[in-house]
């Protein structure tokens, strides 16, 4: 789940191609390398990577989102295929594509692991999901700071728990 709190209009957004088997791997709010893959590991810059904003199947984000939570937001399945297949619209599939966004921008999401704080930099795990960073000692450059720790949000009718963040 992500919810973009900027303008929408002071974002860009990007088509990216994506095959079936990559896009069941994946949610609204995960990260994704521009040649549509996994976003790979956390030594990866900033503008290599982008934000899924391509709406998915709502029974595969609360299906994500009981899971998480059962875990203590430590997601164990980093393929997320658990959840089964076809995790976006129809029209993302049958055109091999999703939306993504680029630029500095704010948003909540449900897409990370364990429990950030307020002023803690994060940047994108293998699973495409954002973590704190441990180590923040220029060995990458964070793609995030959050703005707003851990709570519930309720977002079209469904509660998840979500950080705030504002991109780098």
């Amino acid at each position: 789940m992500l919810a973009l709190l900027s303008n929408l209009n002071l974002v860009t957004r990007i088509e990216v191609s994506m095959d079936e088997a990559d896009m069941n791997l994946c949610l609204q709010g995960s990260w994704i390398q521009a040649d549509g893959d996994i976003a790979g590991t956390g030594d990866i810059s900033p503008g290599a990577a982008f934000q899924i904003w391509t709406e998915s199947d709502r029974s595969k984000e609360k299906a994500f989102e009981t899971a998480h939570a059962a875990v203590s937001r430590v997601w164990a399945d980093a393929s997320m295929t658990g959840l089964g297949a076809d995790h976006f619209t129809p029209d993302a599939k049958d055109q091999g594509q999703v939306t993504v966004l680029y630029g500095k921008y704010r948003a909540a999401t449900n897409m990370y692991i364990g429990t950030p704080a307020i002023g803690q930099t994060l940047f994108v795990q293998a699973n495409g999901l954002l973590s704190v960073d441990a180590t923040p000692s220029g060995v990458f450059t964070p793609f995030a700071v959050c703005t707003k720790a851990p709570t519930s949000t309720t977002h079209i009718g469904e509660s998840y728990s979500c950080i705030e963040y504002v991109t780098v």
